[in-house]
């Protein structure tokens, strides 16, 4: 097996796409291409994400080229490797291996033909617009709605999530992303006044590398879902660390960020183990990785919303056979 070439590709957004860290406007990304002795191909997508991921764009380029001077890393060498670049390379192994065009897990992609359901994502903008968008992911039958909060008015977010609540229902499960866009004060403000409505969990409320004001956190109450605190623990010893130092009801996984997806087994295997819940979340992959990363984790039949994009915040896309059919992503050959 052998890398056989890899080129730069770019998706530009419909509509900018902001949190409290950064605006999307365009998406780069290295489509990467292996081929085995008998000239089948795997496809992989290799998109470390900006202002998250350790590696930049130049680092994975001048990985590949060394990839295709040396030969194919071993299982050893590639843990070693930033995690953008793993998931790239594990999901074109899989597609390899599958022998099917934009087939990478079997036992995922039939269950996909069921539907996975996914939860509907509320981007930041002013609050008219924010509106806008829970207005249209009600109608659209989300059970389940993400709101990233951090980026307007505390009054204006107040209004937003109670609309949210009174429009949604009481069964509706609202979770909220911070980005870690707090200091610990600043978010138990919001907290005090959230908390009545019902809020299933928030994403890294406060900064990473604050473990012990995380567990502090727990202990108050808080349905704490760690998420940027994930990115760069690499090392066994390392995830169990965090995981009993924070002891978080929740984390959310995305195989760009979080060590390709031998990392993120790894990571739900250590979730399991002590009762955390977890799900899968995209990272503004292409249609050509979410397809991957949808099979990936409807191979786990987890209850919970899945955190997954649905290709639709881009102007053009690979066609491939996902699509969303209200909150659920289905597999449609």
């Amino acid at each position: 097996m052998r890398l056989a070439a890899f080129s730069l590709k770019k998706l530009d957004f419909r509509l900018a796409a902001k949190t409290s860290r950064n605006i999307f406007r365009s998406k780069e990304f290295f489509l990467i291409k292996l081929e085995d002795e008998k000239g089948q191909i795997g496809k992989g997508e290799i998109a470390p994400l900006e202002g998250l991921s350790p590696e930049s764009m130049k680092e994975c380029e001048e990985l590949l080229e060394r990839i295709q001077g040396n030969g194919f890393p071993t299982q050893y060498e590639l843990s070693s490797m930033p995690s953008s670049l793993r998931f790239g390379l594990e999901m074109a192994v899989a597609n390899l291996n599958s022998g099917m065009e934009n087939a990478f897990f079997k036992d995922g992609q039939e269950r996909l033909e069921k539907g996975l359901k996914i939860n509907g994502l509320i981007w930041m903008g002013d609050k008219e617009y924010m509106l806008q968008q829970v207005e249209q992911k009600i109608e659209q039958g989300f059970s389940c709605i993400k709101i990233k909060i951090g980026g307007i008015s505390l009054a204006d977010e107040l209004e937003l999530i109670m609309r949210l609540r009174e429009q949604g229902g009481k069964d509706l499960e609202i979770r909220l992303d911070a980005n870690g866009a707090f200091n610990k004060p600043e978010f138990l403000k919001r907290w005090e006044i959230l908390k009545s409505l019902n809020i299933h969990s928030v994403e890294q409320p406060i900064p990473t590398g604050h473990w012990q004001e995380m567990n502090e956190l727990v202990g108050l109450g808080v349905p704490v879902a760690l998420d940027e605190e994930l990115i760069g623990k690499y090392k066994l010893d390392e995830k169990v660390k965090l995981l009993e130092l924070t002891k978080p009801p929740f984390i959310v996984l995305k195989p760009t960020l979080h060590g390709g997806f031998s990392g993120v087994e790894e990571w739900i295997r250590l979730a399991e183990e002590r009762e955390i819940g977890w799900w899968i979340t995209s990272a503004l992959e292409s249609n050509l990785g979410l397809s991957a990363i949808a099979q990936f984790a409807a191979q786990y039949q987890n209850p919970l919303a899945q955190g997954l994009g649905t290709g639709e915040l881009f102007k053009t896309n690979f066609d491939t056979p996902l699509k969303r059919e209200g909150e659920m992503l289905k597999w449609q050959p």
